[in-house]
């Protein structure tokens, strides 16, 4: 994991109340915050979607968090927060979903890379 700089600690740290901690500001001096507990999961993204689901595949409730996807090769959490409209695939077999959704990601991973192309959700099941 890397060095995380001290404006960024409250997005990454587990005792934020975005990531049901109790935390909710910061605590500390130009070192950084004395209670920081990095998540190793990164920090809450939010983005709009559109994820593939195959016909036969259970879709996970919305408002919960689900760890069967994949963002640009990492595996990732997300939780679809709202559903804004639905399109079929036929020819691949896919329901397309246009969604709101949040998902983690980790910048300062060492194997975090970022890509130039629209994020790919998949699922890994």
């Amino acid at each position: 994991m890397g060095n995380i700089p001290c404006r960024l600690e409250c997005a990454y740290c587990v005792r934020n109340y975005k990531q049901g901690g109790e935390c909710s500001g910061k605590k500390n001096n130009e070192t950084g915050c004395l209670i920081f507990k990095q998540n190793p999961l990164g920090c809450i993204r939010n983005k709009d979607f559109m994820i593939p689901i195959p016909l036969y595949q259970e879709l996970q409730p919305l408002d919960t968090w689900c760890d069967d996807w994949t963002l640009n090769g990492v595996d990732t959490r997300i939780k679809i927060k709202r559903i804004q409209g639905v399109k079929w695939n036929s020819k691949k077999g896919y329901l397309l979903l246009y969604c709101n959704c949040d998902y983690y990601v980790n910048e300062f991973d060492e194997g975090y890379k970022e890509s130039n192309n629209k994020p790919k959700l998949r699922i890994i099941k």
